[in-house]
């Protein structure tokens, strides 16, 4: 979802940047107040840059509304991001659902003031996990640990990916 003023740019090239803004191949092109630096699998080599002892895998801790501590203009989403859960304080895994559902959140909250309402802290919700082995086999794992393994996984599959809302 894109909020008021938003420009959704991929395949840019970034050609330079400091610490309000970042610039762009393009002339004129640069983004400040909200940049949202979108890369998977791993914590972004630019976490470096902002001078803070990193987690893991270079992720940068955030506070339960999903904001580096220190700078509270600034959220970090995704795989970037050192998440605890708000209830269990376990680390949330590097998986798209995490990603999404982090990111949709932190747009709700860089909102949010815009609206005169406070920012909220970011509750995960475990949808499960998949993993389908080919048309007859999969492998599901519900919420709470529950596993489903060989065609009744797949089944559940097929059953899930046909519902109204398939993205976590």
């Amino acid at each position: 979802m894109l909020y008021q003023g938003a420009m959704d740019l991929i395949e840019t090239e970034e050609v330079g940047h400091d610490l309000r803004d970042i610039f762009h191949k393009q002339p004129n092109l640069s983004f400040h107040q909200v940049t949202v630096w979108a890369a998977g699998l791993q914590g972004n080599a630019l976490a470096q840059a902002l001078g803070i002892p990193l987690e893991k895998d270079g992720r940068i801790p955030v506070d339960g509304d999903l904001r580096v501590a220190g700078f509270p203009e600034v959220f970090a989403v995704g795989d970037t991001a050192w998440i605890a859960d708000t209830e269990s304080n376990v680390i949330l895994p590097q998986l798209g659902s995490v990603a999404l559902q982090s990111g949709e959140h932190a747009g709700e909250n860089i909102d949010n003031p815009l609206r005169g309402e406070a920012v909220e802290p970011f509750k995960y919700t475990d949808k499960g996990t998949m993993a389908t082995i080919g048309r007859r086999a999969a492998v599901l794992q519900m919420p709470g640990g529950k596993t489903i393994k060989g065609k009744a996984a797949a089944l559940a599959g097929v059953l899930c990916a046909s519902g109204p809302h398939v993205r976590q």
